[in-house]
């Protein structure tokens, strides 16, 4: 786990809307194929995924984000935010509506 947001890397970032607090951790791979840095990818090309992409776009002004870490491979990235999640969210239900 590092912190090279200037460097070409998977990333997992958090974003949270100041409004609703919402909250939502993601993770990043695209960057890489485009040849973007974290910096230059989040906001410009990649507004987060999900129910709060459009929002985002519309009124970046009231998101916070922050870059957690970058990864070496697509997998570390997506293993840490997957461990994350459920460090977060520990009571959220899983598709067969367990907990």
């Amino acid at each position: 786990m590092k912190k090279e947001f200037n460097k070409i890397k998977p990333y997992v970032y958090w974003i949270k809307n100041n409004i609703t607090t919402i909250k939502y951790i993601g993770v990043r791979w695209k960057n890489v194929r485009l040849k973007k840095t974290p910096v230059q990818d989040f906001g410009k090309t990649y507004f987060t995924s999900g129910t709060l992409e459009k929002d985002f776009k519309k009124n970046p002004d009231n998101f916070r984000i922050k870059f957690i870490s970058t990864f070496d491979t697509v997998e570390e990235a997506r293993d840490y935010e997957v461990k994350l999640t459920k460090k977060m969210y520990p009571y959220t239900k899983n598709k067969n509506g367990q907990m």
